[in-house]
């Protein structure tokens, strides 16, 4: 091997550190060596903090396009993260933040406004370094539960309730079972019942 990672501090701010032999660096190694060293300036800093965000929000099916996510406030969490159940600090909502300042920080560089571009980027590392942090220590930020994932508990207790009321041999738990299992996506048992209950609760109140 021609290089090796180090663990540079400790808790929060560790960070890891590459080292290089450069007398002997493979073919493999010299890409990963450019790439670093290109991701130090500002453009290619851009660029891979761009990468990572239209990774991640491919990942979660989010749109990805510049136009998704400009908009008049930098600290805005982006209304289609937003209603898609994403929280701000979520690694969706972070990606979707990071996405509309790059836009900003650039349409200033080309406007040679190069005062706020500074800005801009402080922000955008205070929001990177937020998201990294999440990532190392911080607990998985999962979605908020979905409208059209209550709306399907609903429609499920309805059926339940619908089967219940002009007959069934089955067990209230067996008829959950069975409801559950014939969705789109068929649910397991467990998570058929609760769905139901859930739906029950929403009906009830």
């Amino acid at each position: 091997m021609t290089f090796k990672i180090t663990a540079s501090g400790s808790g929060l701010t560790q960070t890891d550190v590459y080292h290089f032999d450069h007398e002997r660096m493979s073919a493999e190694d010299k890409v990963l060596f450019n790439k670093i060293v290109s991701e130090q300036t500002l453009a290619g800093r851009l660029a891979a903090i761009e990468c990572d965000s239209i990774a991640t929000l491919s990942v979660a099916g989010l749109p990805t396009g510049p136009a998704a996510y400009e908009c008049g406030f930098a600290n805005d969490p982006w209304a289609i993260v937003k209603h898609r159940g994403f929280a701000p600090d979520s690694k969706e909502g972070f990606a979707a933040r990071m996405l509309g300042h790059i836009i900003f920080v650039r349409e200033n560089l080309e406007d040679g406004d190069h005062e706020r571009a500074a800005m801009l980027m402080f922000f955008l590392g205070v929001i990177w370094s937020a998201s990294s942090i999440k990532e190392r220590h911080g607990s998985n930020s999962r979605p908020k539960e979905p409208a059209r994932k209550k709306d399907r508990d609903v429609e499920m207790a309805r059926e339940f309730q619908r089967r219940r009321d002009i007959g069934t041999q089955q067990s209230a738990s067996a008829l959950k079972a069975d409801i559950g299992a014939k969705q789109t996506r068929p649910l397991r048992r467990s998570s058929a019942i609760a769905a139901i209950n859930r739906g029950l609760k929403i009906l009830s109140s």
